[in-house]
């Protein structure tokens, strides 16, 4: 779960970064599947959150759990 297994902080930061994607891209994209920009860009999020998630193992990045944007 995402609240277990809480460690003592250690002043050390993980960065994840994803490719760039210009906004003609992202408005184009938005165009194309009838949705807003912002459904683009948190979908976006929603996604990248969902894989580290399961990368870290937690049931929250599990493919069975789906959530509705």
């Amino acid at each position: 779960m995402i609240t277990a297994g809480k460690k003592k902080m250690t002043g050390k930061l993980s960065i994840s970064t994803s490719r760039k994607m210009k906004l003609a891209e992202i408005k184009s994209l938005s165009k194309k599947s009838g949705v807003t920009i912002n459904d683009v860009v948190i979908l976006s999020m929603c996604s990248s959150l969902k894989k580290y998630l399961k990368d870290k193992g937690d049931p929250a990045g599990n493919d069975d759990v789906e959530t509705d944007i």
